[in-house]
C-alpha cells in the first residue's frame, strides 16, 4: 500500500529495520518449505479458517513495542530495543534466537530505529493478510524539522509586512468605548524577533469572537511618521475661513436631507418615518419606535448590554471613525468620537452604476454623530451639492487643529468620498463646538431645530460648504477610493481604470487637478480598491520608509482580483472568478489583501517574500458579502453581508482539529413583511464555515451512522427506529441570496487611528438606516490566556525564549494530540 510517500513500499518493510547484512540461515528448517522473503516482499502462509481479519497478540509472552499499543492490546514493560520478528513455530523466534540477535546486531550497528518504526508493533510471520492498518501502523507522525519550521511560516499564518521599530501595546484593559482617555502605552518588544513572532502567532490564533487588549499593537507603516510618533498630526496649515462655512435653516437644508419613500398629496417629500423594531434577547423582546436622527443605548432592553443605536433616516452606505491625536483631549474632559455617516435619499433610492449626475441636480448630506459617555448624537449635517456618497474616508492621520485663528473655524480632519455626480471630493470639516461659537447672535434665533426636539438639546447644525478638492477624470466617475497617507489617493473608476492623485501638491496648488497616475486595469467598473502599505525596498533590499506605497489591490465587476505596481502600470492577476468582487481590503496584521470571493467567501492573499501569492480562505458568511471592515490595531475581520448579520473572525488564525476557525455572529437583522417591523438578534451562536460542515456531512462513515437502523433498547429486540428523512440527515448550513433587502448591511467599520484604547469599536449599517456601535472584545480558546502573562508573551523577560521551549514543546504536543 501507499502511505503517503513518494515511493511504493510494501507493508512487510514498515516492520523491518534496515539492513545490509544478509539474514542467518535456520539450520532447524524444512528444505522443502517455501523460503521466507526478505525486504519488501514476504510471502504468508495460507489463511485458515479460524484466522481472524484482525491481528491480536497472542500472549504476554509475545514481543511488544516500547511504545504504546493500539487500545485492543494489553500494555508491557518497554523493552531496550526494537521487537524481533517470530517465523512461524520455530524456537528461533524467541528472547535469545538468531532473529533477535540479528536485530539486536543490527540496531547496535546503524543506532536507534527512526522513530516511525519505533512506534509500530511487529507482527508474527503468520500474521493475517487483511490487517487493520490504522491500528497495526498509525500514522508517521506530521511533527519533523520542516514541518515545525513552516507550522509558523506556512501559507496559514498571517505575516505583516512591516513591523515598527518602537513598538507599543497596553498596559491594562481599556474602559469601554475608551471615554476615560488615551489608555497607557507601554514600550514592548517589537514584533520581528523570531521568539516574539513566534508566540503572537500562536496567541492570536487562539483569539476568538473579536480583538483581545493584550494583542493589540500599532503596525500600520505611514510615510509621515517620525521617531517621536507612528501617527502625527498633519494638515496644520490647512484652515477653514469663517467666511467660507453657511449655515442653513431647516427649511433651507430640506432638499439635502433624507425623505420619505411616500410623496404628499401635492407631491413634496416629506420627511423619514419612524421605524419600529424589536430589540432584546429572544425571548424577552420589546417593540420600539425610533424616530429618525435618534439614537437610544441598548441596556435599556438587553442590561448587560453596552451597545448603541442610532437612526439615520435612511439607508446607510458608508461609515467612518474620525482620527484624532493624543494632545485632542480636552484636560479635564471625556473623549468624544466623532463618526460619519453617508446616508442614500430614501429606501427608493437606486441610481445606476456609472450614470452620473451633474452638480446641484441631486443634491445629498453626510450625518456627523458625537459619541461621549453621555450617548450618541447627530451634531453635524454636511450639505453637499455632489449627491449622495457612495463612500466616505477619513484622512489616516490626525488632521485637526490645535488652536484657533482669527478669521477661521477650528476644523476636526478632512473627509473625503465619492460622490453620484462622480467626483472624488475632499472636504475640511469644520468642528461643531467650534462652529457653535462661531455662529452670530442673529443666526442663533433663527428656527433651525426640528419639530419635537427636547427643549435644552444641543440643536443640528445644518452647514453648506465647499470642497477642499473636488477631483475628477473625463468620460468616467469616480467610484471607490483609499488613502496611502495624507498625500496620496487612489480612486477606482466606472470605466475600469485607477486613478492617482497627489493630494499634498493639489492642496498647494488647486491647478494641478489631474491624477498622476491613470492606467486601465479592469474590463468594466472598479468596485473594490486598497493600497498595500508596505515600504518598497530598495536595490541594496533596505525599505524606503519616506516614500509612497506603489503597489494596489483591485476588484471590479469583471470578476478579477489584480495587483498593480503604479510604477509600470502593468497588473498581474491573483483571482478570477463568476461574481463580481464587492469589497477589498489591506490587512496589516496578515501582510496582503483580503476580497470577498464566490460563494459568499473572503480570501486573504500573501505578498510576504516567503508566502508570496499563496492564498487561503478566512471565513465566510450565509449570504452576499457587501462590507470587509480591517484594522491596524489587530487582526479581526468584520464582514458586513446581505443576510443582515455582521460576521467576526480573524485573519491570523487557520483551522485545525483542535481549535476551529469558530466565526461569530455580532447580530443579526430580521424583517416582516407583512407588519413591515424589524428584529435584531443578540447572543447567536458561533458556527463554522461551510467548508468545514461540508467536509464533515461529506464523510461517508457519518453517513452510514446516520441512515442505519438501532435497537430501541438494549434488550436486543428485534424493534428498530426507521431511518430519518433526508432532509434531517444533514446539518449543513446553506447560502443563499434570497434575503429581504430591507436587511441588507452594507457597511462596517473598525475605530482605527484613534489609539489601541478604542480599536475594539465596531460601527455598522445597513438599508434599515439603522447604525449599531459595538465594543467587541473576544476570547481565549478555553479561556486560558497563552503564556500566562503578557509580558512573557511580548519577551520583555530576559531569557524568556530559553525558559519557554519546554512549556511551548508541550502545548504543540498537546495540539498534535487533539489532531489526531
Amino acid at each position: 500500500m501507499e502511505l503517503r510517500r513518494k515511493e511504493r513500499i510494501s507493508y512487510s518493510s514498515l516492520f523491518e529495520a534496515p539492513s545490509d547484512e544478509e539474514p542467518e540461515a535456520d539450520p532447524n528448517a524444512d528444505p522443502a518449505a517455501p523460503a521466507k522473503a526478505v525486504g519488501k516482499a514476504r510471502v504468508h502462509a495460507p489463511e485458515s479458517s479460524d484466522e481472524s481479519d484482525v491481528y491480536q497478540p497472542e500472549g504476554d509472552d509475545a514481543p511488544l513495542s516500547d511504545h504504546a499499543l493500539p487500545s485492543d492490546a494489553e500494555p508491557s514493560e518497554p523493552d531496550d530495543g526494537p521487537p524481533a520478528e517470530e517465523d512461524g513455530d520455530d524456537s528461533g523466534a524467541s528472547a535469545g534466537g538468531p532473529a533477535s540477535r540479528s536485530a539486536a546486531t543490527r540496531t547496535g550497528r546503524r543506532g536507534k530505529l527512526p522513530k516511525i518504526f519505533q512506534r509500530m508493533p511487529s507482527p508474527p510471520a503468520n500474521a493475517p493478510k487483511r490487517v487493520q492498518l490504522t491500528r497495526l501502523a498509525p500514522a508517521p507522525p506530521n511533527k519533523n524539522q520542516a514541518t515545525h519550521q513552516a507550522k509558523y511560516s506556512s501559507r496559514l499564518r498571517a505575516t505583516s509586512l512591516y513591523f515598527p521599530p518602537k513598538a507599543k501595546r497596553l498596559a491594562r484593559e481599556p474602559e469601554p468605548y475608551g471615554f476615560d482617555g488615551w489608555g497607557e502605552e507601554v514600550p514592548t518588544t517589537s514584533a520581528d524577533r523570531r521568539g516574539v513572532l513566534k508566540r503572537l502567532i500562536q496567541a492570536h490564533a487562539r483569539c476568538e469572537g473579536g480583538p483581545r487588549w493584550e494583542l493589540l499593537e500599532d503596525r500600520a507603516w505611514w510615510r509621515e511618521s517620525t521617531a517621536q510618533e507612528d501617527r502625527p498630526r498633519v494638515w496644520e496649515g490647512l484652515r477653514i475661513k469663517s467666511a467660507g462655512v453657511t449655515v442653513l435653516s431647516l427649511e433651507e437644508a430640506t432638499p439635502y436631507l433624507p425623505s420619505s419613500a411616500v410623496l404628499t398629496e401635492t407631491g413634496a417629500s416629506q420627511p423619514p418615518p419612524p421605524l419600529t423594531c424589536h430589540f432584546g434577547l429572544f425571548d424577552s423582546q420589546q417593540k420600539r419606535t425610533v424616530p429618525p436622527l435618534s439614537s437610544f443605548p441598548l441596556k435599556e432592553h438587553i442590561p448587560t448590554s453596552r451597545e448603541h443605536i442610532l437612526n439615520a433616516g435612511a439607508p446607510v452606505h458608508s461609515l467612518a471613525w474620525c482620527p484624532v491625536h493624543p494632545s485632542s483631549q480636552p484636560a479635564g474632559r471625556a473623549m468624544t468620537h466623532h463618526l460619519a455617516v453617508a446616508p442614500f435619499l430614501s429606501s427608493l433610492d437606486q441610481p445606476t452604476i456609472g450614470q452620473r449626475s451633474s452638480l446641484g441636480s441631486v443634491k445629498g448630506c453626510i450625518q456627523i454623530w458625537s459619541f461621549a459617555p453621555q450617548g450618541a448624537s447627530c451634531e453635524m449635517v454636511l450639505c453637499t451639492e455632489e449627491g449622495p456618497a457612495w463612500q466616505l474616508a477619513w484622512c489616516p492621520l490626525p488632521a485637526d487643529d490645535v488652536e484657533e485663528k482669527k478669521g477661521t473655524v477650528r476644523k476636526m480632519g478632512l473627509l473625503a468620498g465619492c460622490f453620484r455626480s462622480g467626483h472624488l471630493s475632499i472636504y475640511a470639516v469644520p468642528h461643531p463646538d467650534a462652529l457653535r461659537a462661531h455662529i452670530a447672535p442673529k443666526q442663533k434665533g433663527k428656527a433651525r431645530a426640528r419639530e419635537g426636539d427636547v427643549p435644552g438639546e444641543k440643536e443640528i447644525l445644518h452647514v453648506k460648504l465647499e470642497p477642499v478638492a473636488r477631483l475628477e477624470v473625463d468620460g468616467a466617475g469616480c467610484w471607490r477610493f483609499d488613502w496611502a497617507n495624507s498625500g496620496l489617493i487612489a480612486a477606482g473608476c466606472t470605466n475600469g481604470k485607477i486613478a492617482v492623485f497627489d493630494v499634498g501638491s493639489i492642496l498647494k496648488d488647486p491647478i494641478l487637478r489631474l491624477p498622476t497616475h491613470y492606467f486601465p486595469v479592469h474590463q468594466s467598473c472598479v468596485h473594490g480598491i486598497a493600497w498595500i502599505r508596505g515600504p518598497a525596498q530598495a536595490l541594496d533590499g533596505t525599505p524606503q520608509l519616506q516614500k509612497n506605497p506603489v503597489m494596489i489591490a483591485s476588484g471590479g465587476y469583471d470578476g478579477q482580483m489584480l495587483l498593480v505596481d503604479i510604477r509600470d502600470g502593468v497588473s498581474a492577476q491573483v483571482e478570477r472568478m463568476r461574481d463580481w468582487v464587492t469589497s477589498v481590503q489591506f490587512s496589516t496584521f496578515s501582510g496582503g489583501p483580503i476580497f470577498v470571493e464566490q460563494d459568499y467567501r473572503i480570501k486573504h492573499i500573501s505578498l510576504s517574500s516567503l508566502n508570496l501569492g499563496r492564498g487561503s480562505t478566512l471565513m465566510d458568511a450565509l449570504g452576499p458579502i457587501w462590507s470587509i471592515a480591517t484594522s491596524d490595531y489587530h487582526s479581526s475581520v468584520a464582514l458586513a453581508s446581505a443576510d443582515g448579520i455582521v460576521h467576526l473572525g480573524s485573519s491570523g488564525k487557520a483551522h485545525n482539529k483542535g481549535h476551529p476557525n469558530l466565526l461569530f455572529p455580532l447580530y443579526q437583522l430580521d424583517y416582516n413583511r407583512k407588519t413591515g417591523e424589524y428584529r435584531m438578534l443578540d447572543h447567536l451562536k458561533p458556527r463554522e464555515s461551510r467548508q468545514v460542515e461540508g467536509f464533515f456531512e461529506g464523510n461517508k462513515k457519518r453517513l452510514r451512522a446516520q441512515t442505519r437502523e438501532v435497537s430501541e433498547g438494549g434488550d436486543g429486540a428485534d424493534a428498530s427506529v426507521p431511518p430519518p428523512p433526508e432532509k434531517s440527515r444533514t446539518s449543513l448550513t446553506h447560502a443563499t441570496g434570497a434575503w429581504p433587502p430591507q436587511v441588507n448591511i452594507y457597511c462596517a467599520a473598525w475605530c482605527s487611528g484613534s489609539g489601541m484604547a478604542r480599536a475594539p469599536m465596531l460601527a455598522s449599517g445597513g438599508a434599515s438606516g439603522l447604525v449599531r456601535i459595538d465594543w467587541v472584545l473576544g476570547t481565549w480558546t478555553k479561556g486560558v490566556f497563552p503564556y500566562k502573562k503578557i509580558e512573557v508573551l511580548r519577551g520583555e523577560v530576559d531569557g524568556v525564549d530559553d525558559a519557554l521551549q519546554g512549556q511551548e514543546g508541550e502545548e504543540e504536543e498537546e495540539d498534535e494530540e487533539e489532531d489526531d
